[in-house]
């Protein structure tokens, strides 16, 4: 099996971050208004700025997927779990 590398950055008023993993959730993690959603992707990245000893400050970037088959249907493992 191959390999994927992914490389991304963050950048605030004076922090950076660096893209350090992604992962997926089949089934959101959260919810919004109340509702799951089929998938939900994060990208967690580390902060990049170690002064102020913040080495380990992380930010976290959710993406949430509402997915249907080609019949409008969601697949067995849907949002209403």
């Amino acid at each position: 099996m191959g390999e994927l590398k992914v490389e991304g950055l963050v950048k605030g008023t004076e922090l950076t971050y660096d893209l350090i993993n992604i992962h997926f959730h089949s089934g959101s993690e959260h919810r919004v208004n109340g509702n799951r959603y089929t998938m939900e992707m994060h990208m967690v990245h580390q902060i990049v700025n170690k002064s102020n000893d913040m080495s380990r400050d992380k930010l976290v970037i959710g993406i949430f997927f509402d997915c249907k088959d080609n019949n409008g249907k969601y697949p067995v493992n849907n949002r209403e779990g």
